[in-house]
């Protein structure tokens, strides 16, 4: 593939640490225990371990790209909820850093690079250690929000997720491109509704009726 269009889809996986560790800045006067803040001290010191990671492999392969849209408007504070702080939480720890998850998957499966494969396997135990403690906290204090709010976020979320997934593919090849079609979407998308539901954030019957 073009040396660019590999460069620009990695550089996305740099701008999303750099979303992360914005929006776990954001989060760490906000939680309401000194383990909350701990926890959340530690997963920043991750993400910056993870954005020089991506930076010193990007500037092997060529140079950081630009963001894409929905991944500037995250660095912009443009997605950090307005409520709660628990629908921030639920959006780093259980959406963007599961979908991290899955991209480093899925770009071991397109990309024949095994620095990029050894550099995902240092990182995904990180991912999977903060994916974690949102799961704990949320269900913890879920039961703080009102059933208008939870709707509320659910939404958010789909919105905010559906339009990052839409940019994401804009600079991939041709080929893995037409793969990622409505049905990639709508698959991709039930996976993260199946963990919020598991989460408490909305039944079943909550996400027909917010369709």
């Amino acid at each position: 593939m073009p040396r660019h269009a590999y460069v620009t889809a990695v550089s996305q996986l740099y701008h999303g640490e750099l979303a992360t560790l914005a929006m776990c800045r954001h989060l760490k006067d906000r939680v309401s225990t000194l383990a909350d803040r701990e926890a959340l001290e530690g997963q920043i010191a991750d993400e910056q371990r993870h954005i020089d990671i991506y930076r010193d492999y990007l500037e092997r392969v060529g140079d950081i790209a630009p963001p894409e849209p929905a991944l500037q408007a995250a660095l912009d504070g443009r997605y950090v909820w307005q409520g709660s702080p628990l629908g921030t939480i639920v959006a780093v720890h259980l959406l963007l850093e599961g979908e991290g998850l899955r991209v480093q998957n899925d770009y071991g499966h397109w990309f024949p690079c095994r620095l990029l494969k050894s550099i995902h396997g240092s990182i995904s135990p990180d991912e999977a250690r903060h994916i974690s403690f949102g799961r704990r906290l949320v269900a913890r204090e879920i039961g703080t929000l009102s059933q208008e709010e939870r709707i509320a976020i659910y939404r958010w979320l789909e919105a905010l997720w559906r339009e990052g997934a839409r940019a994401s593919q804009a600079d991939l090849p041709a080929l893995i491109r037409v793969s990622m079609g409505r049905r990639w979407m709508d698959e991709r998308w039930a996976r993260h509704e199946r963990v919020l539901i598991r989460t408490g954030l909305v039944s079943e019957d909550e996400t027909r009726r917010a369709a």
